[in-house]
């Protein structure tokens, strides 16, 4: 993993946490959405995540 503080590892995990990994994965609908939006390279961010933020 590049990003030693990411919560990446937590999120795909199945140990306890404290994270609320059940929230973050309804933005991705399911784990395996979540891999594959984090494993996506070099498509703009901005089209991927578009319907992901609330402003």
């Amino acid at each position: 993993m590049d990003y030693p503080w990411s919560s990446y590892l937590t999120v795909t995990s199945t140990k306890n946490t404290k994270l609320k990994r059940g929230d973050v994965l309804d933005y991705f609908n399911d784990l395996e959405n979540f891999r594959y939006m984090h494993q996506t390279e070099g498509q703009d961010d901005d089209e991927q995540l578009q319907g992901l933020v609330v402003e």
